[in-house]
């Protein structure tokens, strides 16, 4: 994947496979590729791109946007938020009944997720602006509502990350490193590096 066709490739021969329910960190400094990830799972990018993502088999491509975005669910690193009530900011379209719907702002992102039931489930440095304190809050919430969902999550916090399954270290637009966090760091690569440096690309 390029943003221009004048432009390098920010992903470049990325071949992965992902098992249903896991649970991924995506970890790697400024410029690795973590977002572009995200964006051709979104199917946010369409010029200069080229390969395929399959999900149960099926090309995501085949699937029209309108159809298949909804499936996913996105918290992103700023949480917007509506005027009017809780329940506005929960359920904008209207969606569900008010027993379907479970407070701080940044809270209101990961709770429309949970009520829409998604089972592929992106993080995009969704904790980065909450304390400590909440973040673990926020990934102990996480492991509970999310427990059969496939999750990604692109990391700015070793703590964030170091209950995956897997870890994928991206740099300059590929696949460095994947394994559990105990074999990257037991490696001695980038992830190692990356955590003793604390440089997880804020």
């Amino acid at each position: 994947m390029k943003y221009g066709s004048n432009l390098g490739y920010a992903l470049e021969i990325i071949n992965l496979t992902l098992n249903s329910g896991e649970k991924i960190g995506i970890v790697g400094r400024t410029g690795a590729g973590k977002s572009s990830l995200v964006k051709v799972l979104f199917r946010l990018t369409h010029e200069n791109t080229s390969g395929s993502i399959l999900i149960d088999g099926q090309d995501i491509s085949k699937f029209g946007v309108g159809y298949y975005r909804p499936q996913l669910g996105m918290i992103p690193q700023e949480s917007s938020m509506f005027s009017g009530s809780i329940r506005r900011n929960l359920d904008p379209l209207n969606q569900f009944n008010v027993e379907e719907i479970s407070g701080q702002q940044q809270l209101f992102g990961l709770c429309r997720v949970i009520v829409r039931k998604r089972k592929i489930v992106v993080l995009d440095e969704a904790t980065a602006n909450v304390d400590l304190e909440t973040d673990k809050s926020i990934q102990e919430l996480i492991r509970k509502e999310f427990s059969n969902c496939t999750v990604l999550t692109i990391a700015h916090r070793l703590e964030t990350i170091m209950n995956s399954d897997r870890i994928i270290v991206m740099d300059k637009g590929a696949i460095a490193e994947i394994g559990t966090p105990q074999e990257l760091l037991a490696k001695n690569g980038m992830f190692a590096q990356l955590v003793k440096t604390s440089d997880f690309g804020q």
